[in-house]
């Protein structure tokens, strides 16, 4: 009996859980809360996240190149990455970060990097300034050891590198501009794409970006943009280099 009422319970648990996150009016009022109740806190009751096995079985990729220039012979690494967007786990980012951020310094030993992509973290946030900073405070909630097992000792550390556009004056004031069937009341606007770089690059120019969300309407994409991210660039160089990036 039990082998049939278990296998069910839990499909009845999980299908419960689609209901709660894709049908918004079966979601009811709790007095105590003085809210309604969401998908996200029957999530956080019947699965509790592990931020670190979470963190753990994350498969996202990143790609590393070593160019080499025509006319000097000089070499340089451009490196690409898409983070996981678990901006409610900023551990687990901050761990990506870190491992990311170390795989790339390790692939170019010592050679100039460009590091670019869509971060998943906002200016000022504890995984930006890991990447400018190259360490976190070991006493901040937000540093990976807190979600570790005692035998892991590993750190986030990296070199420290600047972002393009913040050398430049300043960050853009977005670069992503979406709407989700799941909050259509709050559309995020704001900044997710960089350009990092090593301290060997002069930033010459960065691409200009716009300031208002006017053009593009409800969201992104729209017709005038592809993408929900607004591309980003920066003219940079090296001695007897220049490259756009």
């Amino acid at each position: 009996c039990y082998s049939v009422i278990l296998p069910l319970a839990i499909c009845g648990i999980i299908a419960a859980s689609w209901v709660f996150r894709y049908i918004p009016t079966f979601r009811r009022p709790c007095p105590k809360l003085k809210r309604y109740l969401t998908f996200q806190d029957f999530e956080k009751f019947f699965f509790q996240e592990d931020e670190y096995r979470e963190a753990e079985s994350r498969y996202n990729n990143q790609v590393m190149v070593t160019l080499q220039t025509v006319k000097t012979g000089k070499t340089f690494v451009v490196a690409s990455y898409h983070m996981p967007c678990r901006y409610k786990l900023p551990r687990l980012m901050v761990t990506h970060v870190g491992l990311a951020g170390q795989t790339v310094q390790k692939y170019a030993e010592g050679l100039p990097v460009v590091w670019c992509g869509d971060f998943n973290f906002m200016p000022g946030s504890v995984p930006y300034r890991l990447v400018l900073e190259g360490t976190v405070d070991g006493r901040h909630v937000e540093h990976p050891k807190h979600m570790f097992p005692e035998e892991d000792k590993w750190l986030p550390d990296i070199v420290p590198m600047r972002s393009a556009y913040d050398v430049a004056g300043e960050e853009p004031k977005f670069t992503n501009y979406s709407s989700t069937f799941k909050n259509t009341q709050n559309d995020f606007c704001g900044t997710l794409d960089y350009l990092f770089i090593s301290p060997e690059w002069k930033v010459e120019a960065v691409l200009s970006l716009p300031d208002d969300t006017s053009p593009f309407g409800k969201s992104l994409p729209s017709q005038q943009e592809p993408s929900d991210h607004l591309a980003v660039g920066a003219t940079l160089t090296l001695p007897h280099i220049q490259t756009f990036i």
